[in-house]
């Protein structure tokens, strides 16, 4: 039996299809006439992030650690670092004496980003307590803020960097370890096309918000202030636990990220530089 396209296309459904027809089309012109971008490119890293400064300060990377094939997959990408950096200022076991420090970095199509403390230290066995919101204000010899409120920052080798501010909004979750009553703390926060974010629903609204960016990134930076322990077989410092006085823990970070954020920031595109046109160079 044939279809009775009479009773099919009638002038509703004209009209309704119209309309719709009319909304595409509108929509595209807005795209066009104000530049708009809602699908992002990917844009690569301006260094790989193994080959920032180890040592910076009075910091220097004791330990480089690696994941498995089945961790690296469940993290989402194969550009991340996890280093243990040690203040030689301080003696092994002292709180503060070694900082953890973990960057992963995401570029592309908008991320559910589930790699955050909250998650996935509650999933290894640990006992949340806390999360809140932190801020951080970097004080370092080389930060300088210009007559038009740009900052910059010098890193280890010399290198300027552009910082999005001086203060940093971050995650700071409190949590118990396994067979322990010490309470210790993590703190993250992330990068993303040239903006720090505290939180990760920041980063998911963040392609709303920059809708003329024609690329988009974000890079996750998680840290843990702690001391260092002889490892019981083979007398090497590796990292212990946290610091448990939360005043204390926010003054390590402080002063480690002041010193360790432009590193970092020598590895991820510079988006004075992105917006300019001048990178990536083929763009």
């Amino acid at each position: 039996m044939g279809m009775d396209w009479k009773k099919v296309v009638t002038p509703p459904s004209v009209t309704a299809a119209a309309m719709l027809l009319a909304g595409v089309l509108s929509l595209q012109t807005v795209k066009s006439a104000l530049g708009l971008i809602l699908h992002k490119q990917p844009i690569s890293l301006r260094r790989d992030l193994d080959l920032m400064s180890d040592h910076f300060g009075g910091y220097e990377m004791i330990t480089a650690e690696s994941m498995s094939k089945e961790m690296e997959n469940s993290l989402g990408t194969p550009y991340y670092i996890s280093w243990v950096f040690r203040d030689s200022r301080l003696r092994p076991e002292e709180p503060g004496a070694a900082v953890r420090m973990h960057v992963a970095y995401y570029t592309g199509k908008a991320d559910t980003i589930p790699h955050v403390p909250e998650l996935c230290f509650v999933a290894s066995g640990v006992h949340g307590l806390d999360s809140r919101q932190i801020e951080v204000d970097l004080e370092a010899p080389g930060l300088a803020v210009g007559p038009d409120g740009r900052v910059t920052a010098q890193s280890a080798a010399g290198e300027t960097v552009h910082l999005p501010s001086t203060r940093v909004p971050m995650d700071m979750f409190t949590f118990r370890p396994r067979g322990s009553q010490q309470e210790v703390a993590v703190m993250y926060f992330f990068v993303a096309n040239g903006r720090y974010y505290g939180s990760k629903l920041g980063v998911r609204a963040m392609s709303a918000v920059n809708v003329r960016d024609r690329y988009a990134y974000y890079c996750k930076i998680e840290l843990m202030p702690g001391f260092l322990r002889p490892h019981p077989e083979t007398g090497k410092l590796i990292f212990a636990g946290g610091v448990a006085d939360q005043a204390k823990a926010i003054e390590v970070l402080r002063r480690f990220l002041s010193l360790a954020l432009p590193e970092v920031m020598t590895c991820l595109p510079d988006w004075e530089e992105v917006r300019q046109g001048r990178y990536p160079p083929h763009g």
